[in-house]
């Protein structure tokens, strides 16, 4: 199982970087929406749908709300700077609602637990990926903010992975996982900051698009935003009684088990751009 989870991150690694380097814009949306696609049918089938007609009717109605964000938001003569930021803001509260749903549950699940709200919560993990990353990657310098974002990810999940499993010892929210523990959380953060100040002291001054504490906030609050998404769909997971959202990654599960934390700090990311 651990050969098959270091195969599978190596080749998605690659997979990741490659496609943002080397893709053009229209290729790489497509391969966005695609990754959209297939979470709304992981997403699906946590909440519960079983028929397949009611599972595809997800992933249209999700792939059909990016088309409309799409048009009103990214076409036409519509400032998109402008408009972004309600739709990051909107998406940062959802994601504080969620912190509190994983911080009370199993109680919070009376909340959430119905078909209806669980639909809901799948385009507010799901849809801001989307127009967050389209965001990014049309920025001069998107490229490079999009590589630190998946690498900000791939380090807490890593750092997690390796301190939790050597020697984690406490729980850190055990009625939703308690496999992942506070000094796995400790070790994902330690390592994003230790990789990403080795970098920007590396990388030439041409390259340091952010100040050093900027972009110590920024990894802070993108590590952050990592976890409670991985959380998010363990609590999910947990409700419905289900180890994995899918067998998409040998070793991994589906789409969500390995991305979810990309999801949630997908749109904190890309708010904070606008500080900068």
């Amino acid at each position: 199982m651990l050969l098959y989870r270091v195969i599978t991150s190596f080749i998605l690694a690659v997979f990741f970087f490659s496609s943002i380097y080397l893709l053009p814009p229209y290729m790489l949306n497509f391969l966005l929406i695609l990754v959209v696609a297939l979470a709304a049918q992981e997403w699906a089938r946590l909440v519960g749908y079983s028929n397949q007609i009611l599972i595809f009717a997800y992933i249209i109605i999700t792939l059909s709300t990016i088309f409309i964000i799409y048009n009103y938001f990214f076409t036409g003569e519509t400032k998109t700077r402008e408009f972004m930021q309600p739709l990051l803001g909107i998406s940062s509260v959802w994601w504080t609602i969620a912190f509190f749903w994983i911080k009370n549950y199993p109680e919070s699940a009376v909340i959430w637990s119905n078909y209806v709200i669980k639909s809901l919560m799948g385009f507010f993990v799901i849809v801001p990926l989307w127009f967050s990353v389209f965001f990014i990657f049309n920025l001069n310098y998107g490229r490079y903010l999009l590589v630190l974002f998946v690498l900000l990810v791939a380090l807490t999940d890593i750092g997690g992975y390796l301190v939790g499993k050597k020697i984690g010892r406490h729980p850190l929210i055990p009625s939703v996982s308690p496999k992942k523990t506070w000094e796995g959380f400790f070790g994902g953060m330690g390592l994003t900051i230790i990789v990403i100040s080795s970098i920007w002291i590396l990388v030439p001054p041409h390259y340091k698009y952010y100040s050093f504490l900027y972009l110590m906030l920024i990894s802070v609050l993108t590590v952050l935003a990592s976890v409670v998404g991985d959380l998010t769909v363990s609590m999910l997971k947990r409700e419905v009684g289900r180890e994995d959202t899918g067998r998409l990654l040998p070793g991994h599960g589906g789409l969500l088990d390995r991305c979810d934390g990309i999801f949630a700090a997908a749109p904190i990311f890309t708010l904070c751009t606008f500080f900068a």
